[in-house]
C-alpha cells in the first residue's frame, strides 16, 4: 500500500517522494546515503536563518542582562572565605525615622550557614557577629514593638537570636533539631494580632510561641531615686519579710499573697 503526505511541510513532503522513489529503483546504498545527506544538508541550509535569528534573540538578551547592574557584596569577615557557602539576606529594614536615614536607601540583613550575621547599609558593612550554629533561616519582624524592625536569626539546633540594628542581641534556645522557622504577626483572639515565632522539628512536631514578651533589647540598672521611694514606703515600719516580698515585687513582678 503506498504511503500517502498529509499535511506534512515541504521538507516532509520531499523526503517522502525520495523514499518512494528510491523503492521503486536500483539504487545502490552509496548513492541513497549520499542522496540523503544532500537532503540534510539542503534542509540545514533552509532552516539555518532561523537558527541565526534565534542566536541574534538570545545575544540581544544577554546583551541585556550584562547591561544591567548587579552589586556584588563580598564578606567582610576573614572566617567567612568560601563564596559558595549557602547565604540568606532580608532586606528593607525599617529604622528610626531620622533626617539622615530618610536621605539614604534602608539596610540589609545577611546570614551565613557558617554562623555570620550582618548588617549592610549603603555597600558598608555596619555590624558582624560570628556565632557557633549553622545559620539558616532569617527573618524580620519588630518584636519590641518600637517601629524598627529586629533580625530573626535561627541555626539548625533550635538556636534563635533576635538583633536589633544597634547590635544587641537575644538568645532563644529550642530543645530540638529544627527543619523549618518562621515568624510574623498570629491573631489568637479579639482581632489584636501578637508577635509569633513558629518551630516545625524534625520530629515532625510544630511549636508555636505566641505573644513574646520581648519590650526592651538592653538591660538597664535599677537605680530608683531614694527620696521617693521614702516617701512611699516607709521601711522603718516593715518587718524582714515584707521588705522580702517588696524586693521581689520590685525587681520580678512577683506578688506574694
Amino acid at each position: 500500500m503506498p504511503l500517502t503526505c498529509l499535511s506534512l511541510t515541504p521538507q516532509l513532503k520531499f523526503l517522502h517522494a525520495f523514499l518512494v522513489y528510491l523503492s521503486s529503483s536500483p539504487f545502490s546504498l552509496f548513492t541513497a546515503v549520499l542522496s540523503l545527506l544532500l537532503l540534510l544538508s539542503r534542509t540545514f541550509l533552509i532552516h539555518l536563518p532561523q537558527i541565526h535569528q534565534k542566536l541574534d534573540i538570545f545575544s540581544s538578551r544577554t546583551e541585556s542582562l550584562v547591561g544591567s547592574r548587579i552589586d556584588y557584596q563580598f564578606l567582610g569577615i576573614s572566617r567567612a572565605r568560601n563564596q559558595n557557602i549557602s547565604t540568606e539576606i532580608v532586606g528593607d529594614l525599617i529604622q528610626r525615622r531620622s533626617p539622615e536615614s530618610t536621605k539614604k536607601g534602608r539596610p540589609y540583613s545577611v546570614a551565613t550557614l557558617d554562623g555570620t550575621i550582618m548588617l549592610v547599609h549603603d555597600d558598608i558593612i555596619t555590624w558582624s557577629i560570628a556565632v557557633d550554629h549553622q545559620i539558616f533561616s532569617l527573618h524580620k519582624m519588630d518584636v519590641t514593638g518600637d517601629g524598627c524592625d529586629n533580625i530573626i536569626a535561627c541555626s539548625w539546633d533550635g538556636q534563635t537570636y533576635i538583633l536589633d540594628q544597634d547590635k544587641n542581641v537575644v538568645k532563644f534556645q529550642l530543645e530540638e533539631s529544627v527543619q523549618s522557622f518562621d515568624c510574623g504577626y498570629y491573631n489568637l483572639h479579639g482581632g489584636v494580632n501578637s508577635t509569633c515565632f513558629v518551630y516545625a522539628t524534625f520530629h515532625n512536631k510544630i511549636y508555636l510561641y505566641y505573644d513574646i514578651p520581648l519590650t526592651k533589647m538592653t538591660c538597664k540598672r535599677f537605680e530608683p531615686d531614694l527620696s521617693i521611694l521614702k516617701d512611699l514606703v516607709n521601711a522603718e515600719d516593715l518587718d524582714q519579710k515584707s521588705k522580702n516580698e517588696l524586693v521581689e515585687y520590685l525587681l520580678y513582678g512577683v506578688k506574694n499573697v
